[in-house]
């Protein structure tokens, strides 16, 4: 395990992730790379908004994201030395997804959000499209239930076990 993927949406579920997330990179010594993804505006083009000024706005929103992502990491990550940031914009399990094969992610550590009924089938989980689709494992984790309950999806590579080798 050289690269881990932490997908945040910076809500409370993935900050009381963090802790667990640690524990795996620090065992491994690996690289945590935090990703944020903005959903693209595209779909409201046809509110009669100029194409530019979405993509203004979505500029803007990527550079405030990059700034949370640098507080996030200040806030809950302060002494580890392996921390990469990335903002995406667009489909958030699409986004995650690609950046997995893109920057060789080896393992992902997310957050699930435990919605159940019609909020689920209204908003879908992103999770769970990354669990179905991810090349690597993913591990997952209600947070927002007293004791974290993990579930890893996929193969895990023979050296999982062993500590990472400069």
């Amino acid at each position: 395990m050289r690269k881990i993927l932490f997908p945040v949406d910076l809500s409370s579920p993935s900050v009381r992730l963090v802790p667990k997330v640690l524990e795996m990179a620090e065992k491994f010594d690996a690289e945590i790379h935090l990703l944020a993804v903005a959903e693209s505006l595209e779909k409201f083009t046809t509110f009669h908004v100029p194409h530019p000024s979405l993509g203004v706005l979505e500029s803007d929103m990527s550079k405030g994201m990059i700034r949370k992502l640098e507080d996030f990491q200040l806030e809950r990550l302060p002494d580890y030395p392996y921390v990469e940031l990335a903002v995406r914009v667009g489909d958030p399990a699409e986004q995650i997804l690609d950046y997995i094969r893109s920057a060789g992610i080896d393992m992902v550590v997310m957050a699930t959000h435990g919605r159940k009924g019609i909020s689920r089938v209204l908003f879908g989980s992103v999770t769970e499209q990354v669990v179905k689709n991810s090349p690597v494992p993913v591990m997952t984790a209600n947070p927002s239930e007293g004791e974290q309950k993990w579930e890893i999806k996929g193969t895990l590579p023979p050296s999982f076990t062993e500590k990472r080798a400069e």
